[in-house]
């Protein structure tokens, strides 16, 4: 298995993440999600009512895939929901920088919708 620091050209160049997540009554799910990499961790932003963060609350093992959900190239992490409202302008700032050039529509829609109601998943190297 690769470690953050092998995946971080892919990091730059990637649209997207695929976490799965252990599901509460068996199985597992995976969301594709945007994301920001700081050092060793992983940054995204989440509805508080969305499944992923329901998951992730009941059980903080996820794997994520940089760029394809059928990428060999898997990460084994922890997730830790960051319930801190101040996170959340930071962490837009950060989505804007990385997406805005390309998606500049639906960033602006999510620059929208995180003004109330989400929080920060980090994604830390599981030990």
């Amino acid at each position: 298995m690769p470690t953050l620091e092998q995946l971080e050209e892919q990091t730059k160049v990637a649209e997207e993440l695929w976490m799965t997540t252990r599901r509460p009554e068996g199985g597992s799910a995976s969301y594709p999600l945007w994301f920001v990499l700081d050092g060793q961790r992983l940054y995204i932003l989440a509805a508080e009512s969305s499944s992923e963060v329901s998951d992730v609350k009941q059980d903080s093992r996820v794997d994520v895939a940089i760029g394809a959900v059928d990428s060999p190239d898997r990460l084994a992490m922890i997730a830790d929901v960051m319930e801190e409202e101040s996170w959340v302008p930071m962490m837009i700032d950060l989505l804007q920088k990385k997406y805005a050039g390309a998606h500049a529509e639906r960033m602006d829609r999510t620059s929208q919708a995180a003004q109330s109601g989400h929080v920060i998943i980090k994604l830390k190297p599981a030990e």
